[in-house]
Formats: C-alpha cells, sequence, structure tokens
C-alpha cells in the first residue's frame, strides 16, 4: 500500500510540474500590421474603358489572433481606389472614381519560415462618386461577396517587429471588379 501512495505522489507531483512548465510557455499570440503599395485594377468597364486610370495607391490593415498552430485568424480592412477618369468637355471636366473598403474575416497559413498564404471573405463597401459641371454626386453600395487570396514574406527585424511584402488578389463579386495589390507590410506581433 505504501509503494502505491508513493507512486501517487511522486505522478502528481511530476504532472503538476509539467503542467505548471506548460502554463508559463506562452503559446498565443496577436499580431497587427498595416500595408502601403500598388494597387492594379483589371478594367472590365464597357463605356469609357480608355480613359481609366487603373493604377493607384492602396492601404490595408490587418488584425491576427494566432495560436501555436500553423494557422492564424484575424479580421482585414483597407482602403482601395479601384479606378479614376477624367475628361475634359466643353463646359468643363467630368470625373468617376471607385473605391472600396472591405472588412474581410481572414486565415492566414504559415507555410515555410517567413511565407505565408492567406484568404479571406467578407463584405466590402464601394464608394462611387461623379463630378460634371461642378456637381458632386455619390452613391454607395454594400457587396457581401468578397474574396481575397495573398502570399506574405515577413521577416523579423526585432522585438516583435517585422517588415516583408505582399501580393494581394481581391474580387468583389457584386460589381465584378477586381484588383491585385502589392503592398510594403510592417507588423507587430505581441
Amino acid at each position: 500500500m505504501m509503494k502505491y501512495l508513493l507512486l501517487l505522489i511522486s505522478l502528481s507531483i511530476a504532472s503538476s510540474h509539467a503542467f505548471s512548465q506548460s502554463r508559463s510557455a506562452r503559446t498565443t499570440r496577436y499580431s497587427i500590421s498595416a500595408g502601403v503599395g500598388f494597387v492594379h485594377y483589371f478594367n472590365t468597364l464597357r463605356i469609357g474603358a480608355d480613359v481609366v486610370d487603373e493604377n493607384s495607391l492602396g492601404f490595408n490593415g490587418r488584425i491576427m489572433w494566432e495560436p501555436e498552430h500553423r494557422l492564424a485568424l484575424g479580421f482585414e480592412s483597407g482602403y482601395y481606389t479601384f479606378y479614376s477618369a477624367s475628361r475634359k468637355t466643353p463646359t468643363g471636366t467630368a470625373e468617376v472614381s471607385l473605391a472600396a473598403v472591405p472588412i474581410l474575416l481572414t486565415i492566414r497559413m504559415h507555410i515555410y519560415k517567413n511565407i505565408f498564404i492567406s484568404t479571406g471573405t467578407g463584405v466590402t463597401v464601394l464608394t462611387s462618386k461623379t463630378s460634371v459641371l461642378g456637381s458632386l454626386a455619390e452613391n454607395s453600395q454594400t457587396s457581401y461577396a468578397t474574396f481575397q487570396a495573398s502570399a506574405l514574406y515577413l521577416k523579423p527585424i526585432g522585438k516583435g517587429f517585422k517588415i516583408g511584402g505582399e501580393l494581394k488578389f481581391l474580387n468583389v463579386a457584386k460589381t465584378e471588379d477586381s484588383v491585385m495589390a502589392l503592398n510594403a507590410l510592417i507588423a507587430y506581433q505581441f
């Protein structure tokens, strides 16, 4: 009986020591990142396609929950000008533009050293502006079928900080508009 009692006590001490080590090691992290870069619009316009400026500057931000596994989950948003166009008329200048603010649920996977892939879906608020003869008209609509896919490279540069780049494809199904973005990123993991 004494052998079993000693065995039980030693097992409980060993298991409490093992659990105390796993509690002190942090397995879940969070990260925030911001990016800015070049955006190219895949022109699907039927009228005025020849005067559209398909290139612009875009911004994005992301908050991620990074457990100890290869997958991370988070939210992403940004601002992308899909296109802008302007044409001189006899009475002045006519200008149009379409901008998008996506709000996406994102899943990111660590595939090799500093390389990640991600995908996400969510909603996008589209804002179109038209200015003709000095009067401005704005319209907003929401697309509930937005998809993004991206490949990221993030290199650690210091305690918790990373820099890198991202190649992203974003598609808004409601208006059948797509962009490709090449962003420079900075991230902080805590």
